[in-house]
């Protein structure tokens, strides 16, 4: 009896029609085919499915289950996910509507995962994995909690109200930026990131970077930085401006890099740089090249910053 009850609900999920508007906005917005599962009575697209900037507020009462492309459904006024696919294969973008949740999100995307410009107070609800980049940046975001895990490539949650980096991703391929929030320590910074963008928030140290991390870019302009608080080594770009800084005791450029360095506006005392700069040319270039910018005052020569 329950072998034929299951296989009568089967029945039913399998041949629930579509109404003629539906299956227009199907046609009009797939690229490839699209096709009802009879196993789980999802709409499942074999290739992109493409609905941006429609006055959407739903997916007109149509649930998806895999999307082997893109799903674009940016530009709506979507307030809920309700529908949405299932798995993406490639990327989920629906930035610029009104959703406060991700609740019904995908539960796996194979590359970029793009939710900014929305009205986010949480990233409950978002995959565990995301294959590229995930994009959570100008939204309200007060914690990082229910982030994926893993993100392949790149994390962007600037333009939010973090105070702090609980719940950030454990692993990361890339970049993470973080700029424009208020946070006041960088406790829960993700491992492997090759580059930081923490610039206008109202940290004292960077103390939450793990020791003998290596970035190609670090910008921490605009906070109210004392000291790095921590190992870093930076083989490219170094922006330590608008800070309080004495010393920057703790960076280490890698030798042989080719440099850009600001360390402009803050408060190095003089006769400290001769001592621990000691004759190597990569370190020497490098001041060179900032004072030749006028990145670095004449009274500020002096900085004490390379002490390795």
């Amino acid at each position: 009896m329950l072998k034929k009850f299951h296989q009568f609900i089967t029945e039913q999920v399998s041949t629930q029609a579509l109404s003629p508007a539906q299956e227009e906005f199907l046609n009009n917005c797939t690229e490839g085919s699209w096709s009802i599962n009879p196993q789980t009575g999802l709409v499942d697209v074999n290739g992109t499915f493409r609905c941006p900037e429609m006055d959407l507020s739903d997916f007109m009462g149509i649930r998806f289950g895999n999307v082997s492309g893109d799903f674009n459904c940016y530009g709506n006024k979507l307030a809920s996910l309700e529908g949405a696919p299932r798995t993406v294969g490639r990327d989920f973008n629906f930035w610029g509507n009104n959703l406060t949740s991700l609740e019904g999100a995908p539960e796996t995307v194979g590359r970029d995962f793009n939710c900014l410009n929305n009205l986010l107070t949480t990233l409950e609800g978002a995959p565990k994995t995301v294959g590229r980049d995930f994009d959570c940046k100008n939204n309200k975001l007060v914690s990082l909690e229910g982030a994926p895990l893993t993100v392949g490539r790149a994390f962007d949650c600037r333009d939010n109200s973090l105070t702090s980096l609980k719940g950030a991703p454990e692993t990361l391929g890339a970049g993470f930026n973080c700029k424009n929030n208020k946070l006041t320590t960088l406790e829960g910074f993700p491992k492997d990131s090759n580059s930081l963008d923490c610039s206008h928030n109202q940290l004292e140290s960077l103390k939450g970077i793990p020791e003998s991390s290596s970035f190609w870019f670090l910008c921490c302009k605009g906070n109210r930085l004392k000291s790095i608080g921590t190992s870093i080594e930076v083989s490219r770009k170094l922006d330590l401006s608008d800070n309080q800084l004495t010393t920057i005791k703790g960076i280490k450029c890698a030798k042989g890099a080719d440099y850009d360095i600001d360390l402009s506006n803050n408060t190095f005392p003089g006769n400290v740089l001769k001592a621990s700069m000691k004759s190597d040319k990569a370190y020497i270039s490098a001041i060179g090249k900032a004072i030749q910018s006028r990145r670095i005052g004449s009274s500020q020569l002096d900085l004490g910053w390379i002490d390795v």
